[in-house]
């Protein structure tokens, strides 16, 4: 039997860095292999560079380190993940935002109580995520769903005794 670990490789590689303390980071510290991290130290760097008590990351700022981590890009700097933190255009989606768009999904198709009336909500819930995700409409559930697309999931329901 082959083993499939050797061949799995990660698209990000964990900066093994030591951590740069909130003194040592600058708006041209690089982001890629300096030690600079989305950490407390970032945090307090960030609170004294926009004045605030306290600072919160945003979601852009995590997509851009990512990015910034993927494609071993060695000339992003702070400078330019405050740009991206600053624009408000919308975040490209990613794959890793695909996976939050179907736990999403499940999420409200599961607080729905007519998952009940069926012996395989999860393959329900795939059946329907399927035609939302291949559609043009908001990736998200509603109840209308199961109505819209019974014809495709009806072999789910649970049988009623007569």
């Amino acid at each position: 039997m082959v083993s499939l670990q050797k061949n799995i490789q990660p698209l990000r590689k964990n900066n093994n860095h030591k951590s740069l303390k909130n003194y040592e980071i600058n708006l041209n510290t690089r982001l890629y292999n300096s030690g600079f991290k989305l950490n407390n130290e970032a945090r307090k760097f960030f609170a004294d560079y926009f004045k605030v008590d306290k600072f919160h990351f945003n979601k852009a700022m995590a997509v851009k380190m990512r990015e910034v981590q993927s494609k071993k890009d060695k000339n992003s700097t702070i400078n330019d993940l405050i740009s991206v933190m600053n624009d408000n255009k919308i975040i490209d989606r990613t794959n890793e935002e695909s996976t939050y768009q179907w736990n999403n999904f499940i999420k409200d198709f599961y607080q729905d109580s007519s998952y009940h009336n069926f012996i395989s909500p999860i393959k329900v819930a795939a059946i329907l995520w399927k035609k939302v995700r291949d559609s043009d409409q908001p990736k998200l559930y509603n109840h209308n769903l199961i109505y819209k697309h019974f014809s495709l999931i009806k072999k789910y329901q649970k049988q009623t005794g007569c």
